[in-house]
């Protein structure tokens, strides 16, 4: 299980990143030089209306080269120089709105990724919840858990939270097994 976090980790969530930073520069209409997945040098790649696709060496990491990124902030941005300045350069201001493109299109991963393992999940697939400790006059306590207790699903033809509810409160004078 740690070795398919490892390659999720190394693999998947820059690769979202990246993909994140190429849909909001597009949408910005700021100018992308280069994507790739993997760093140090290319292995395979294409190149599609003027953007290189391609897979790094080292397949850890991703990016998105932007025109007027790291390396070509030139004499031009800063004025005064010898360059002329490009009209399709991209403002400070769009380049801030891409910034946060990368970590939101992870957050949102993440959170598909959970709601997706959510609906797969089963009382089947799920362990019992185990209680821990519990304090003398508590309403665990008062309910008769105690610590090492196995807390598993409600047995009942419930199908959601209303109905669920409703049967809760039903039995609370029984035990619910």
């Amino acid at each position: 299980m740690n070795a398919i976090a490892l390659l999720i980790a190394l693999l998947v969530i820059p690769l979202f990143w990246a993909l994140g930073r190429l849909a909001v520069a597009r949408l910005l209409r700021i100018p992308v030089l280069r994507v790739s997945w993997g760093l140090w040098g290319r292995v395979a790649g294409f190149e599609r209306r003027g953007v290189e696709y391609r897979i790094g060496c080292v397949p850890i990491g991703a990016y998105v080269k932007i025109k007027n990124n790291a390396e070509d902030v030139g004499k031009s941005d800063r004025g005064g120089g010898d360059e002329p300045t490009d009209a399709r350069l991209p403002s400070i201001w769009r380049r801030l709105l891409l910034f946060p493109a990368g970590p939101v299109s992870v957050l949102l991963l993440g959170l598909f990724s959970l709601s997706i393992h959510s609906l797969l999940s089963t009382s089947d697939t799920m362990p019992p919840a185990i209680v821990g400790k519990v304090f003398a006059g508590s309403p665990a306590d008062q309910a008769g858990l105690r610590s090492g207790d196995r807390i598993g699903p409600v047995q009942s033809e419930a199908n959601g939270w209303p109905t669920t509810d409703l049967f809760l409160v039903s039995r609370t004078e029984r035990p619910m097994v």
